[in-house]
């Protein structure tokens, strides 16, 4: 009973913050309606995870792709739940402000950041996927270079 109820004050409150980041005025992409040249039905079908973002593996994030062909980027917390501007109080992105545009120049297409953990590539190219893994897997380490 005790780790039921754990777990669900767990999960209630990750879906607070969650909330909390969804109704912060994050959104930078629209989020009414799908991008230009995907469909609101499209269906997932393939999921491809993304490894070496997270210190804790089991929060990387991962590619979902879709079946009008468009890339969706899921993230489960940004900033990254490991990261001092993650646990700063109210919901910010700190350093990560311009990860949008990292990512658009890291992959060479456009990325539309439509809410705080989603990121959608509604064109990707054939090495979109792999420069995706590349720029998450080494995004920390580049970051502490400079």
């Amino acid at each position: 009973m005790t780790v039921r109820l754990g777990i669900a004050c767990t999960l209630g409150l990750v879906m607070l913050a969650c909330a909390r980041a969804s109704s912060s005025g994050m959104t930078r992409g629209p989020t009414a309606g799908a991008p230009e040249g995907t469909s609101r039905d499209s269906q997932v079908v393939e999921t491809i995870p993304l490894h070496g973002f997270e210190s804790a593996p089991t929060n990387d994030p991962e590619i979902r792709r879709m079946s009008d062909s468009s890339l969706l980027v899921v993230f489960n917390c940004m900033p990254p739940c490991s990261t001092p501007d993650a646990r700063d109080g109210p919901p910010a992105l700190g350093t990560y402000e311009h990860f949008d545009s990292e990512m658009q120049r890291a992959i060479g297409v456009d990325a539309v950041w439509e809410d705080r953990e989603f990121f959608r590539i509604s064109k990707p190219k054939a090495d979109t996927v792999d420069k995706l893994r590349e720029f998450v897997a080494g995004y920390h380490a580049r970051k502490s270079d400079k």
